[in-house]
């Protein structure tokens, strides 16, 4: 097993470990590479695109996967978009340049941390543990000041017109 600063060839291996924006294409469904990659938080669509494409059973069943496929992609670009969208709209360009310095917790205040998550899955559906990944999002916002009204306002504007259905945190409950 090599980590960290360990080379594959002239790569080193953080390149194909974790998700990070260097990582990140449009559809990841695409993105699986070469050495069998796949971000953790893929796996279960991964699976379900080989069982589709290796599919010999009904073609309704068939269809019934790929419609759930769809599903799952269309709420992870929600989340995606209006994870953005609300960042850009709260934090501005400085969203991009914020950071925590080595050693320090995720967050100050784990009560505005939660209350920020909450307030965004009111509004614009469950994160999953897809979603997981934004959660640095709300820590920044709430290392910088930001209030539930603030958040409530912008996932408001930012998913009003969103139908969650099966991802309703009523349904599926809250992540925190």
């Amino acid at each position: 097993m090599q980590y960290g600063t360990q080379r594959i060839s002239n790569e080193t291996v953080s390149v194909y470990q974790g998700s990070g924006p260097v990582n990140a294409t449009a559809n990841p469904l695409q993105s699986f590479d070469s050495m069998g990659v796949v971000d953790q938080r893929e796996a279960d669509l991964y699976s379900m695109w080989h069982t589709y494409n290796s599919w010999t059973g009904e073609p309704q069943q068939k269809e019934e996967l790929l419609n759930k496929i769809k599903e799952i992609t269309t709420h992870r670009t929600h989340l995606d978009s209006s994870i953005n969208t609300i960042n850009v709209e709260l934090l501005g360009d400085q969203h991009v340049l914020i950071s925590r310095s080595v050693g320090r917790p995720l967050v100050d205040d784990w009560e505005c941390f939660k209350s920020m998550v909450r307030t965004f899955e009111t509004h614009c559906g469950s994160l999953t543990q897809y979603g997981m990944k934004h959660t640095r999002t709300f820590a920044n916002m709430c290392n910088n000041g930001f209030s539930k009204d603030a958040m409530d306002e912008a996932a408001k504007a930012t998913c009003s017109s969103y139908n969650m259905g099966q991802w309703d945190p009523a349904v599926v409950g809250y992540s925190t």
